[in-house]
């Protein structure tokens, strides 16, 4: 700061007063204040920058290791399969393995290698994306008695035994699979009757009857054909229809080959051949599966003439 000093004489001319700086004034200090605030927004900056940092890498931890759980792997391993002689190779990719996160139908299976037809053990593939994989499929000789069955009417109260079933009778055991009413038949209606059959080495098979069982004893049966399909209907000494009218499709091979295909597909009796379903009976004689089921038909009359009417009117031959 500069001192002036003024000279108090009379006539002195004050533009010629001299200035005489004080050099020994120390400058002037920061504002320690200043410095406190600088000190304040730095550390502040820093803490935000590190929260940012720890907020970008946990979002990326977040998301890598979200992608992780979601990830599925794409795997598929096959299984070694065993079917019965003659059984019908299925063309359903997933009935042969287990296939995960793997769409199967981009997937490719080959079978050309497997004769259903021929016991044996035959090697199978699956081709998915580029990874290739073999299992094996063993074809277990189907046992086959070739016994022909038959359909028996029975009136309520009346029994049947197992060997009546079979048309010609080798020298084999018979006996039913389950306890029923056999010894004396209650239950109106159609049903299939499985029988075991053992010969004298130990081998089982079993076979199927039809049994259809009426409230009372029958006068006749008249069978209806049209082709392939045969109306059978029972009459009562009145000559009046008793229960359902049976529905009996028939379907003929040209080889036992052929009906030995369709033979090893019957399911506890029962099966479907050109959409008609019921309980299968084989006639190794005539080459020959017959499916029998109970028909639903109100529009059928009840009497011996109208029915036969009936049919004969719907081109059937009685």
């Amino acid at each position: 700061m500069a001192t002036f000093f003024r000279d108090n004489s009379i006539g002195t001319d004050p533009t010629n007063v001299p200035v005489i700086e004080n050099l020994d004034v120390a400058p002037k200090a920061k504002n320690e204040n200043n410095k406190k605030n600088d000190l304040v927004k730095k550390i502040i900056f820093t803490v935000v920058v590190v929260l940012l940092m720890l907020g970008v890498a946990g979002g990326l931890y977040f998301y890598l290791n979200l992608g992780q759980k979601n990830k599925t792997t794409s795997s598929f391993t096959l299984n070694d399969i065993d079917i019965p002689q003659g059984q019908v190779l299925s063309s359903n990719i997933n009935d042969y393995g287990t296939f995960t996160g793997i769409d199967v139908s981009t997937c490719e299976i080959d079978l050309s290698g497997v004769d259903n037809l021929t016991p044996g053990s035959y090697s199978y593939s699956v081709k998915c994306f580029k990874t290739t994989k073999q299992a094996i499929i063993k074809v277990i000789a189907y046992n086959n008695f070739k016994l022909t069955t038959k359909i028996l009417t029975r009136k309520v109260g009346s029994s049947v035994v197992a060997t009546s079933f079979v048309e010609q009778k080798p020298d084999y055991t018979y006996s039913f699979v389950e306890n029923d009413d056999y010894a004396n038949l209650q239950r109106v209606g159609l049903r299939v009757v499985a029988i075991d059959v053992q010969d004298k080495d130990n081998n089982h098979q079993t076979v199927y009857g039809v049994l259809n069982v009426i409230e009372n004893d029958y006068l006749m049966m008249m069978d209806c054909r049209k082709d392939n399909n045969v109306q059978r209907v029972v009459f009562d000494y009145n000559n009046t229809k008793m229960g359902k009218v049976i529905d009996i499709y028939e379907v003929k091979y040209e080889n036992e080959e052929e009906l030995l295909k369709n033979v090893i597909n019957i399911n506890n009796g029962s099966i479907t051949l050109d959409n008609h379903t019921g309980f299968a009976l084989i006639d190794y004689s005539k080459l020959q599966i017959r499916i029998f089921s109970a028909l639903e038909d109100s529009s059928i009359p009840n009497s011996y003439n109208e029915i036969r009417n009936y049919y004969i009117n719907n081109s059937y031959t009685c």
